[in-house]
């Protein structure tokens, strides 16, 4: 599979000689090293999903928890609050329309991811099929969900940077993105106002309102795309096998 220069490598640090001569190299339970190859114009994010795999299941076993091999049931929603800036003013009225439209289809948490600690954060991704989260660099923690999962990433009005959608394709999850509508801050001179001033404080950390209508809609889409592409079964007649397994 690896030419053998890049072939991975188990490491016993702690019976090999070379490595256990001074006892106090390594403290952590668990260190994956890396040596990526990065195909040209990746972005110098993981460059591929196999590397992706890697990270994945060293931390896995990190945690001590490892990711479910099918869903009979509903699939697992997280949606993440921003602790500080960057909210989505309507949350609440949000999450009020999923528990009307949405739950025979999804079960969810709506948390805080940063307040979580690395073993629980960890565990979170894993048991996700569907994140929606607010552009910011906690989404980075989709790296722990398995392929094929499906990531919505909520653009602040004017926001254009697409980071994190590329770095759900070098992971091999699903990345879209959903835009809402609003008002430059008065950093913006106007709309062709590039400064940093305006492209991070008067767009980026502004907070918004959001279309709850077309949310559900991309939930419904990532639903549809999460039962064909990560488990397998068609989206079509799922409802029916569903109902078999629990009868």
């Amino acid at each position: 599979m690896f030419p053998s220069h890049y072939r991975p490598t188990l490491l016993h640090p702690y019976t090999d000689p070379e490595l256990s001569a001074n006892h106090n190299l390594l403290c952590d339970r668990i260190i994956t090293f890396i040596r990526n190859w990065e195909p040209k114009g990746s972005g110098s994010f993981i460059g591929t999903e196999l590397s992706a795999d890697f990270f994945r299941a060293s931390a896995y076993v990190y945690a001590n928890y490892f990711p479910p091999t099918s869903r009979i049931s509903k699939l697992k929603l997280t949606l993440v609050r921003r602790p500080t800036i960057r909210l989505i003013e309507n949350h609440d009225k949000f999450v009020q329309r999923i528990n009307q439209k949405l739950l025979d289809y999804y079960t969810y948490d709506d948390i805080v991811l940063e307040e979580l600690p690395v073993d629980q954060r960890i565990k979170q991704m894993i048991g996700t099929d569907v994140l929606f989260a607010v552009h910011g660099t906690g989404v980075a923690n989709m790296l722990f969900m398995t392929r094929h999962s499906y990531f919505i990433e909520a653009y602040p009005p004017h926001w254009y940077w697409s980071c994190y959608q590329r770095f759900a394709r070098a992971i091999g999850v699903k990345g879209v993105v959903f835009k809402s509508r609003g008002e430059r801050g008065p950093e913006c001179k106007d709309a062709e106002d590039k400064s940093a001033e305006c492209q991070y404080k008067g767009i980026r950390d502004r907070n918004f309102n959001m279309s709850v209508n077309d949310g559900i809609k991309y939930l419904w889409e990532a639903r549809l795309y999460v039962i064909e592409n990560k488990y397998h079964r068609d989206p079509v007649t799922i409802e029916k096998a569903w109902i078999v397994c629990y009868e």
